[in-house]
């Protein structure tokens, strides 16, 4: 059950990002068509796509670890059998989360 909700989870992560990518290239077209105009290759396109894409993740990443920093105690306080030694789940959420960004 609990694999089922993360794989859900990982859906709704993809699909807002990929939804953040389509409407962070739509607004940038005109940009995108003075790029190409002055001479820039599609590589370069493509990395200033993906830069801003990546700058954008980082910053959810790094909003998602402060609210787990936070997050984690208030729950081990509440919660029987959740304590704060979850950091390798946290760690490989982390990595699937910028490998899902990434790709």
């Amino acid at each position: 059950m609990l694999a089922a909700f993360a794989a859900f989870a990982m859906l709704l992560a993809a699909m807002g990002l990929y939804g953040m990518l389509s409407y962070l290239v739509t607004q940038s077209t005109h940009d995108i068509g003075v790029l190409v105009a002055l001479g820039a290759r599609p590589g370069d396109i493509i990395r200033l796509v993906v830069r801003q894409g990546m700058e954008l993740s980082a910053i959810g990443i790094l909003a998602g670890l402060a609210g787990v920093a936070v997050l984690t105690r208030v729950m081990a306080s509440m919660l029987f059998g959740v304590d704060i030694a979850m950091r390798p789940n946290i760690r490989n959420s982390l990595s699937e989360l910028v490998q899902l960004s990434a790709a």
